[in-house]
């Protein structure tokens, strides 16, 4: 495959250009900076910022396929947006994009989260996902995947993430507040873009959700962190109330994947695992 990734400067986007290039594919990407991830294998990289930069490198690219993992929640992210599906539809360019849990966070804290439900949000964040969802979903000639997904956990070597900030506070003695009610499904971030890779390599289209095969709540999980690496696990404090169900439901994938098939244990293994020195 030939691959355009927008968005590499991201955390997955710098894992999943990793994993492609091991693959022998053929992979460019974009920033909106001067960033190229390490290990990049000669990635071609490309600097957009704006909506004709996005639409002009997709219209003279050679890509089969376009993978967005750019953040954004302003207008002006919508109408970048807007021109990536406009030039995949132009050139018949395979269209995957991230989206998020929160697409659903419209939907009450009891449903089921299931790949077949439309998007429903309420959270700014949220409401810009389902936005983007559904310009993909109204061009019925663009031929595209879209990702849900809830928690992701590594160590990404570029940036600190959430894993080195929080056990970083722990170690200095600081207290961590963690909302109640707080329900997710968490995936380690080798394990995610080995799921991307498979979907795009069987060229699945419509709406898949990545995660692990179980949840818990946040505040809890946090503390089996810290178990983990025998932190004080009294430091993280319950704070206020807050039900967020960004479960998401993966029969669809696992029913056509079972290999892939992780559990919370098999994400903090590998955290474990895969700790940094400073960590161990």
């Amino acid at each position: 495959m030939r691959l355009l990734v927008l968005g590499v400067n991201s955390w997955i986007g710098s894992c999943l250009v990793k994993a492609l290039a091991n693959s022998l594919h053929d992979v460019e990407g974009t920033s909106r900076g001067n960033f190229t991830p390490n290990n990049s294998h000669g990635l071609k990289m490309y600097q957009c910022n704006s909506p004709e930069d996005y639409s002009n490198l997709i219209q003279h690219s050679d890509a089969d396929v376009v993978i967005n993992l750019l953040r954004g929640e302003k207008e002006e992210d919508f109408i970048i947006h807007e021109s990536i599906v406009r030039a995949c539809k132009l050139k018949d360019i395979f269209y995957c994009y991230a989206s998020s849990a929160l697409a659903l966070d419209g939907y009450s804290y009891a449903d089921r989260l299931t790949e077949d439900l439309d998007a429903r949000a309420l959270s700014e964040y949220g409401v810009f996902k389902a936005r983007c969802e559904a310009k993909i979903l109204n061009e019925m000639s663009l031929r595209s995947l879209i990702l849900r997904f809830s928690s992701i956990q590594g160590w990404p070597t570029h940036k600190a993430a959430r894993n080195e900030l929080f056990c970083r506070k722990i170690i200095g003695g600081d207290e961590v507040f963690v909302d109640r009610g707080v329900i997710q499904n968490r995936l380690y971030d080798q394990d995610f873009v080995n799921m991307i890779i498979i979907l795009l390599m069987d060229q699945k289209t419509g709406v898949y959700h990545l995660g692990a095969s179980d949840s818990s709540e946040e505040f809890f999980f946090l503390k089996k962190i810290c178990k983990r690496f025998s932190l004080d696990d009294s430091l993280v404090l319950q704070g206020n109330k807050k039900l967020v169900n960004a479960n998401l439901i993966v029969d669809k994938f696992l029913r056509e994947y079972p290999a892939y098939s992780f559990s919370e244990n098999d994400t903090l293994d590998k955290l474990v695992a895969h700790a940094p020195l400073w960590l161990r």
